[in-house]
C-alpha cells in the first residue's frame, strides 16, 4: 500500500501489506464476526491547512492521522463491519532522525498520539501495538484469519497477533 492509502476488504483470500514505515503509522482493524479487514497507512499528524479543497475524491484519505482514523472506520462499516466488534493494531511510528526541533518536530510521536486520540473519541482501543524505536517496519493483514505480522529492518518478520481472536489480541 501506498502512502495515505486506505484498503478495505471482504475476501478471506486478501493479504493487506504495508512496507517502508518509518514514521508513518499502519492502523490496522478488523471485526471478525463481519469478515471486514482494513488498513490505513498515516504519513502525518493533522491535515492543518493541507486538508483537500473538497474539489473530487482525496487520492491519499489515510495521509492525516485525524481523517485517517474516521475515514477507515467509515469505510469498513460500510462494508457490513460493526465499530464496536473491531479490533486494532497499530504499527510504525518511528523515529528515524533525531535532531534540532525535538518533539516539535517529532512527527512520529504526534501521528502517534493523533490516532489514539482519534480512536479514543470512538471509544476504541488498541489490541496490540508495535510502536515507536528508531527502526523501520513492514507490516501485513492476513484477511483470512486476522493475523498482524511485523518484518523489523534487520530481523526476521513475528506475528504480532491475531485481530478479533477468541481470547483476544495475543
Amino acid at each position: 500500500m501506498g502512502l495515505g492509502e486506505v484498503r478495505v476488504t471482504c475476501r478471506l483470500t486478501d493479504v493487506l501489506l504495508v512496507s517502508g514505515l518509518g514514521s508513518g503509522i499502519a492502523l490496522c482493524a478488523r471485526d471478525p464476526a463481519a469478515r471486514v479487514c482494513g488498513v490505513a497507512h498515516i504519513v502525518l499528524p493533522s491535515a492543518g491547512g493541507n486538508a483537500a479543497d473538497g474539489e473530487g475524491p482525496n487520492p491519499e484519505p489515510a495521509r492525516y492521522a485525524d481523517a485517517a482514523v474516521p475515514y477507515l472506520l467509515d469505510a469498513m462499516e460500510r462494508e457490513g463491519a460493526r465499530t464496536e466488534c473491531l479490533a486494532i493494531a497499530l504499527i510504525g511510528g518511528a523515529r528515524l532522525w533525531a535532531g534540532p526541533g525535538g518533539a516539535r518536530l517529532d512527527v512520529a510521536n504526534r501521528s502517534t498520539v493523533a490516532v489514539l486520540r482519534a480512536l479514543e473519541a470512538r471509544q476504541l482501543r488498541l489490541n496490540a501495538h508495535d510502536i515507536g524505536g528508531a527502526w523501520g517496519r513492514a507490516c501485513r493483514l492476513e484477511a483470512r484469519d486476522g493475523r498482524v505480522f511485523v518484518r523489523t529492518i534487520g530481523a526476521e518478520e513475528r506475528e504480532l497477533t491475531v485481530l478479533g481472536a477468541a481470547g483476544g489480541a495475543r
